[in-house]
């Protein structure tokens, strides 16, 4: 299994311990750093999170983990993007449930809420815990698939989306993806108009 690990600044020095922990226990060739890989204050913990989520996405059976100052910065993000279940893990057991009944693929960690050895303790229970495919189980994570998915990460623009449905009608996606432009698609076709 391949593991996935990214941090900001205030998770950084956590970071780095689980990583030797790691590699002490399943080798170089199973752990990947997805950064920081430097301190820095000014860092974002939502670069570490996304990167973290997309290479679990990109490589199937595998695992990630993101940490920052509270987990719940990094919990946002990773369950932002499709595919992705991350769950914030504050004790070992809560987390074997985590696995054992809802098949997190990404832990998230509060560096300022946990020590090293409690952290070393839930890291083992997310990577050693399989998941139960029980009927129940599989029943509340498909309905997780009804909810609405959005995977908007945005550089200097800001994207609206607005969903039309009128009965009798063909169904419209309209979108701004900055304050100047609106898109429409319609049937295939596409119209692009200032506003």
């Amino acid at each position: 299994m391949k593991i996935f690990i990214g941090a900001d600044h205030r998770g950084f020095e956590l970071k780095g311990k689980i990583i030797l922990e790691l590699l002490s226990s399943m080798g170089n060739e199973y752990i990947e750093d997805c950064g920081a890989f430097e301190f820095s204050q000014n860092d974002d913990y939502v670069d570490y999170a996304k990167k973290v989520s997309e290479k679990v996405l990109a490589n199937e059976g595998s695992r990630g983990i993101v940490i920052c100052g509270s987990g719940v910065g990094v919990d946002i993000v990773a369950n932002r993007i499709k595919g992705i279940k991350c769950g914030l893990g504050f004790n070992p057991d809560q987390v074997r449930n985590a696995r054992n009944d809802d098949d997190i693929n990404v832990l998230a960690l509060g560096s300022d809420f946990i020590d090293f050895d409690g952290a070393k303790r839930i890291v083992k229970s997310f990577l050693e815990t399989p998941y139960d495919p029980a009927e129940r189980h599989e029943r509340r994570i498909r309905k997780l698939g009804f909810f609405p998915h959005h995977h908007y990460f945005f550089d200097k623009s800001i994207c609206i989306s607005v969903f039309v449905i009128i009965p009798g009608y063909d169904f419209y996606h309209i979108s701004s993806d900055n304050l100047s432009k609106r898109e429409i698609n319609y049937s295939g076709s596409r119209i692009s108009y200032n506003i």
